[in-house]
């Protein structure tokens, strides 16, 4: 069967993400596609980066992510396909797995060329359609990541900035913070109008207390919304 998911700045509003649906439905009719989430701002790979690494693990073993934030389209950008603490990652070489591929290790690694695993025209600005889909439904019908083109053993690293990783506001206007230590260090940002100089620094402890106080100024407005007591 095989579970893939779609990770992608398309919107809600465009075909898009249904048509790569369709290409992978027409390759392998039982895989299972989950969206994970297609309301990534426009080219920003840094919050794919983020929501990825936030969501990947929560899938079983040998779930097939794809994302597809790509602002390199058409450009000289590697198409890859990546196998990680027992998942795989199919999409562009552009930093949007790094937080995954820096924290776990690559256990294997192959650049897409084989045409054998593309639709048959492969335009210039959909890739997503073309090569990243019929990649992915074909790795769910058990096929080696060898069989993609040629292996490689490097990728593109990029870190999200800290007011990506620190907090966000969602799509209902509330604000989410992600506060907890980290692997990475920052000297600094800032999030939702709020600014912090350093990690432990004096205006540290002010960023948090003001977030959690703003998350439950959002939950308090979201139940008298609902008309919950």
């Amino acid at each position: 069967m095989g579970i893939i998911t779609l990770t992608t700045d398309f919107g809600a509003g465009d075909h898009y993400a249904g048509v790569m649906k369709g290409v992978i439905a027409g390759i392998n009719p039982s895989a299972a596609v989950i969206d994970i989430t297609h309301g990534i701002e426009a080219y920003n790979i840094a919050e794919a980066a983020f929501k990825l690494h936030a969501s990947y693990s929560y899938f079983p073993e040998g779930t097939i992510h794809v994302a597809v934030v790509d602002p390199g389209v058409g450009s000289a950008r590697r198409a890859i396909a990546a196998e990680a603490a027992g998942y795989r990652f199919v999409g562009p070489d552009n930093g949007v797995f790094s937080m995954i591929f820096d924290k776990c290790g690559v256990d294997g690694m192959a650049r897409i060329t084989n045409p054998e695993f593309m639709l048959p025209t492969v335009s210039a600005t959909f890739h997503g359609r073309d090569i990243f889909a019929p990649a992915a439904a074909h790795l769910s019908k058990g096929i080696a990541l060898e069989e993609l083109g040629d292996v490689l053993t490097s990728y593109e690293s990029r870190h999200p900035p800290a007011a990506r990783r620190r907090g966000c506001r969602n799509r209902k206007g509330y604000i989410r913070g992600q506060v907890r230590e980290s692997r990475y260090e920052y000297s600094g940002g800032s999030c939702c109008g709020l600014e912090w100089n350093t990690r432990r620094g004096p205006n540290y402890k002010q960023f948090v207390s003001e977030l959690r106080g703003r998350e439950r100024r959002g939950a308090y407005r979201a139940r008298r919304e609902l008309g919950v007591p």
